[in-house]
């Protein structure tokens, strides 16, 4: 048996639960980036590559962090909810992705919160 602890999507649907945050355009999800802390090489905010660029931060995050992009041209950006520790409470968890978000983009204020979708293809 297989089992999958990631984003899950076939060809019908797709469906997820994240605590992050929502942007309405790629422009909005590196609008202020600041990944100098991050210790992300080759980083493009102005490149034409825009979820290329998100999913290398992703990446560089480890941890459940995941890009999302919805059919409603909304991109998803936060921690899965399975990658909570057994010994870390959920404010603890919260305030540790609360505070990547912050180091992130810093002084644009993002509100983070529980999202979840889903939606069927075709």
């Amino acid at each position: 048996m297989k089992v999958r602890s990631g984003f899950v999507s076939n060809s019908s649907t797709t469906s997820f639960c994240i605590y992050g945050v929502s942007f309405e355009s790629d422009a909005d999800a590196l609008k202020g980036i600041d990944v100098s802390s991050f210790d992300v090489k080759d980083f493009d905010p102005e490149s034409n590559e825009v979820m290329d660029a998100l999913y290398e931060l992703q990446g560089k995050l480890g941890r459940g962090w995941t890009v999302i992009e919805s059919p409603y041209d909304l991109i998803y950006f936060g921690r899965e909810l399975g990658y909570m520790k057994d010994d870390e409470t959920f404010g603890q968890w919260k305030k540790d992705i609360d505070n990547v978000l912050e180091r992130l983009y810093p002084g644009r204020g993002l509100k983070a919160g529980t999202h979840e979708d889903a939606w069927r293809d075709g």
